[in-house]
């Protein structure tokens, strides 16, 4: 079983707006819906992402509709801010949401929210289990470039 049409619902959105922001045909969405046909890997990828769950949870695989979100601080030199948040929530604004209420309760930091001075991203934990920061960045392993300085490269 899967959950699309639960969440579709839930967004209050039609097959064919869901059809056109994953680049599917409405039919196809409603197939899906049906258990007539099963969306292919890639298909699961676009529609977990359009709603904002895990494809576990949208196959109807797993209880946890919960995503892991990074919150990072766009100036990394604020004193006493919060640089780096994780937010487990089930999706970007309510991980924001969080987030926002923890600036506004911790008596430890004194900055506040604004959009433009933090960015917010899902993380995908199946891909990589080790996420680097260095300064106001963090990238995964696999993404970091380094630099021989001994052989000048």
């Amino acid at each position: 079983m899967n959950r699309i049409k639960q969440l579709r619902l839930e967004k209050e959105i039609s097959q064919s707006d869901v059809a056109s922001v994953v680049g599917i045909t409405q039919q196809a969405v409603n197939h899906y819906e049906h258990g007539i046909r099963n969306p292919r890997l890639e298909t699961c990828k676009k529609l977990a992402d359009f709603f904002e769950v895990s494809v576990p949870y949208l196959q109807g695989f797993s209880e946890m509709s919960e995503q892991v979100y990074l919150i990072q601080s766009t100036d990394c030199l604020v004193d006493r801010a919060i640089q780096n948040a994780i937010v487990i929530a089930e999706s970007k604004s309510d991980a924001l949401a969080k987030f926002k209420k923890e600036l506004k309760e911790n008596s430890e930091c004194t900055q506040e929210y604004k959009p433009e001075w933090f960015t917010c991203q899902k993380l995908d934990l199946s891909s990589s289990k080790i996420w680097l920061q260095y300064g106001g960045d963090t990238w995964r392993f696999n993404e970091v470039e380094y630099l021989d300085l001994e052989e000048g490269k």
